[in-house]
């Protein structure tokens, strides 16, 4: 199938209409590809977030946890997987790919989405990223406010998890890909942290209530 030099998404869209079973592959130091199963997009690999496989590998066990994810909980896993690789990939300037025949394997576990939906989630998390990069990207240094003794603090268990990984310059990508975790969600409960002061980036500015209050909004 010829797609042209079209941006991905326009070959994305010719992709899902035609049913297509392959990968589409961007080229490049931030290449990738998004894999196809008749039209639907049922994987997508980006050297910028973990790959599934990380994912799954640490998802939590022991006491209290169940050796695996539940069937409902990999299939979160495999569509977040998909959506944090493939935003990452369209994060950057619209660009064509070149697409593969077979390769692709079936839904048969779950986590399979539409070109229409992932689209969607691209768009909603290019949003949301946007009015974040005036306080922080996925890129952005981070450093622990010396001040902080973690007496007195209340937050999520995953903020803690990246507070406690903070001992020294790191970025919201390195600890995403250090816990297996989104990109995307790694950086949102990092401007929490700023926003609680507990966290700062180097030649950051605090963010505004209004800011909060819109992605805390837009984000759940």
């Amino acid at each position: 199938m010829r797609l042209g030099r079209e941006p991905l998404t326009a070959q994305l869209t010719k992709l899902a209409l035609a049913g297509r079973t392959g990968a589409l592959w961007l080229p490049g130091d931030n290449g990738g590809a998004i894999r196809l199963y008749r039209g639907d997009v049922t994987g997508a690999e980006s050297p910028g977030t973990p790959d599934l496989a990380s994912r799954l590998a640490r998802w939590p066990a022991g006491p209290g946890h169940a050796s695996g994810p539940s069937a409902l909980e990999r299939d979160w896993v495999v569509r977040e997987a998909i959506a944090d690789a493939a935003f990452d990939l369209l994060a950057h300037t619209p660009r064509a790919g070149r697409f593969t025949d077979g390769g692709a394997a079936g839904p048969d576990d779950g986590g399979a989405m539409t070109v229409g939906e992932l689209l969607a989630e691209v768009n909603r998390r290019r949003e949301i990223t946007r009015q974040l990069s005036a306080c922080v990207t996925a890129d952005s240094v981070l450093a622990r406010d010396p001040r902080f003794s973690g007496s007195g603090v209340h937050i999520p268990a995953s903020q803690w998890a990246l507070l406690v990984r903070m001992n020294g310059p790191v970025t919201p990508r390195r600890l995403a890909m250090q816990r297996g975790r989104s990109v995307f969600t790694t950086t949102l409960d990092v401007f929490r942290l700023i926003s609680l002061g507990l966290v700062a980036v180097d030649g950051g500015q605090p963010p505004d209530g209004q800011a909060i209050s819109f992605i805390g909004a837009t984000a759940s």
